[in-house]
């Protein structure tokens, strides 16, 4: 009688490739861990983060109110006020550039008369 283990090479040989694909699994498949940690991150993100959303668009929302009530009427009344002044100042610059301009044209065209000569 032999007492000696049966070999089967094929069961050994399907053994190695489960355990190998398990190894690869376990070295090269991230994921597992990277579905973790987004879970993770997105679970603080919420706790960490809170109302502050909400609080922030009330703060908005009481600032436009604010401005629409107030400053509105405000701004209207100030640039009534102010506007006519700025247009006559701004008028006067725009005179004085062309004047500007104009005496540099005279300028460069006395001096390609005398250079002529």
């Amino acid at each position: 009688m032999n007492y000696e283990p049966e070999v089967n090479p094929r069961g050994n040989m399907a053994a190695i490739i489960k355990d190998a694909g398990e190894i690869w699994t376990r070295l090269f498949d991230h994921r597992p861990f990277v579905q973790g940690e987004i879970t993770f991150f997105l679970r603080e993100f919420q706790e960490k983060r809170g109302d502050r959303e909400v609080e922030r668009l009330f703060k908005i929302l009481e600032y436009s109110t604010e401005l629409k009530e107030n400053q509105l009427d405000r701004t209207e009344q100030l640039g009534d006020c102010h506007l006519p002044s700025l247009k006559a100042n701004v008028d006067v610059a725009l005179s004085m550039c062309e004047r500007v301009l104009q005496r540099e044209q005279y300028f460069d065209s006395v001096w390609i008369i005398f250079n002529h000569f």
